[in-house]
């Protein structure tokens, strides 16, 4: 049951981590980017810094141009300073280029050429425009008059781009099914008329990918832009941005992402090194990271970005467009926040479970150690006392084998002697007839007097000697070992052994009783009594002198 409730514990856990794992990514769930992308989105952001370093730049190039263009008094060059001024600060800033056109008209009409009155006019037409203000923008370039003859195809070239552009323009901020198809139609066929008049051929693939795009061929606009890009090559400015991010918008539609990051960081990089404030690489970087990698922290960032930019321009229509967005932002911020919020929490509230029950387990795991460590000790006691009693078995069986070989020694030893004396018991009963009965008594009286020599004491010790040391033949190291060196004791002449060492080795054979000893060995007990006491104080340990001899062999 235990065992059941654990499982379903951990499988619990599990769950919680997988599903606080879930919301987690759901939270900030960022689509893969390639590297490529990665490393062009990290450029971006490291230049983002340096905005205002490129931004003060170019306001001290404009204000040179514009302190130069006043102090001139020449029209003609005055005219081109001004075409400078404007080129540089209009993308930048609207008052600056609606002044360095004001400039340009103003010159031009001094200089009495027809080009550079239609040019200026163009581009202050233009720049209404880049402002918002599309219905006055095309109704001063219509206005301006440049289908005459006596206008150079390539200002007329200009100014049909330029309308062109501002009728997409309008047409992309009216956004309806009425008006929007009818300025696209205008836009491209002012579009077309520059074709027959510019032989450039970046300016050829812009105006003709522009057709096509606007004409709803996008396929055919990549392939034209693709073509204006390569033709480019490394070169930056103006165009190289209108290429980028339209290129882009084209990747997006075809619904490219990876693509359409690609081309929109490019421009992004484009616009903040030439400080290109009207711009719509920054807006469009922040639609594509949010909407299709999901990253709000960057697209909120660039939003605001691109929203300040506009303000500082003052472009009104791009302003509200990019206003629209920014809660849309926010709020899938927020949203993702919240949900970031509720991961931490339930990721807070399951390391809590699991810390509990990792402090359940922890305590079951230490009340456990502590019954296996007392079941251990019980067992290496029980252990113990058994290895003890089997020491104490092995040496009782021991002992009992001594007994038993030395009993079994013995018994033949005293068969042997039994049959030995009952053989010869029996010659010296016929001997002693034959001698009572021819009257040999002298011879008889020699006759018992050999054999009484023959079985005295003295034989019998030999005999206990010389079978004692069969069975121990180490007992007399054993026992030395036992004495001070001084004090060691070695066999004599004929292997006899010394009094007090037969008295200990019927010790060793278990004979502890001092009259036994006296009886078997034809001592008296005080001669046992003092041999013993007197060989014990010879010890080195006289407290277990006795009981090491019983040790002796085994």
């Amino acid at each position: 049951m235990r065992k059941s409730s654990s499982r379903l514990l951990i499988a619990a856990i599990a769950a919680v981590t997988v599903l606080c794992a879930a919301l987690g990514t759901r939270a900030y769930r960022h689509t893969p980017m390639s590297r490529t992308n990665r490393a062009a989105i990290e450029l971006v952001d490291s230049l983002l810094p340096m905005r205002h370093t490129f931004d003060a730049r170019c306001e001290t190039e404009s204000d040179s141009l514009l302190a130069a263009c006043v102090a001139d008094t020449c029209p003609s060059t005055r005219y081109e300073l001004a075409c400078r001024l404007y080129r540089r600060c209009h993308l930048y800033s609207f008052d600056r280029a609606r002044r360095a056109a004001d400039l340009m008209v103003e010159a031009a009409y001094r200089m009495g050429t027809t080009d550079a009155v239609v040019e200026a006019r163009v581009c202050r037409g233009y720049n209404l425009a880049r402002s918002g203000f599309y219905r006055e923008a095309l109704d001063t370039l219509m206005a301006v008059g440049a289908d005459t003859g006596r206008v150079s195809p390539r200002v007329r070239a200009d100014y049909y781009i330029k309308v062109g552009r501002v009728c997409h323009d309008l047409a992309d901020y009216t956004s309806d099914s009425i008006y929007t198809p009818h300025y696209n139609r205008l836009g491209n066929s002012y579009l077309r008329r520059s074709l027959s008049l510019t032989s450039d051929p970046v300016l050829r693939a812009y105006v003709q990918g522009k057709v096509a795009l606007k004409s709803g061929r996008v396929r055919v606009a990549e392939r034209y832009y693709l073509e204006a890009i390569a033709l480019l090559g490394d070169a930056q400015g103006e165009q190289a941005g209108i290429m980028l991010s339209t290129l882009a918008h084209i990747y997006r539609r075809l619904g490219h992402a990876d693509k359409a990051l690609h081309y929109y960081a490019l421009a992004a990089q484009n616009d903040i090194r030439h400080a290109f404030l009207d711009a719509v690489a920054m807006r469009g970087l922040a639609e594509i990271m949010f909407y299709h990698y999901s990253d709000a922290d960057r697209s909120s960032r660039y939003i605001n970005i691109a929203i300040a930019d506009a303000q500082r321009y003052g472009t009104r229509s791009r302003i509200n467009l990019m206003g629209s967005l920014m809660p849309v932002f926010v709020g899938q911020k927020m949203r993702a926040e919240h949900r970031m919020n509720v991961f931490l929490m339930s990721l807070a509230a399951t390391v809590i479970v699991l810390s509990l029950f990792l402090a359940v387990v922890m305590m079951r795991y230490q009340q456990r150690n502590r019954q296996l460590h007392a079941s251990e000790h019980a067992l290496v006691h029980a252990n113990g006392q058994l290895s003890e009693a089997n020491d104490e078995l092995t040496r009782s069986n021991a002992l009992l084998n001594e007994a038993n070989k030395m009993k079994n020694t013995y018994l033949g030893r005293f068969l042997d002697e039994q049959s030995a004396l009952a053989i010869e018991l029996d010659d010296f009963a016929i001997v002693a007839n034959q001698k009572i009965s021819s009257g040999q008594t002298e011879q008889l009286r020699r006759l018992i007097a050999e054999r009484v020599e023959k079985h005295n004491r003295k034989r019998m010790l030999a005999d206990f000697d010389h079978t004692f040391m069969t069975l121990f033949p180490s007992f007399l190291t054993g026992l030395n070992a036992l004495l001070l060196p001084e004090h060691r004791m070695s066999m004599r002449d004929g292997g006899e052994l010394p009094a007090q060492v037969r008295i200990f080795a019927l010790i060793r054979l278990g004979i502890t009783d001092n009259n036994q000893i006296a009886r078997a060995l034809g001592y008296s007990y005080n001669t046992v009594h003092n041999y013993r006491v007197r060989v014990r104080n010879m010890a080195f340990a006289p407290a277990d002198f006795e009981r090491n001899v019983l040790s002796i062999g085994l």
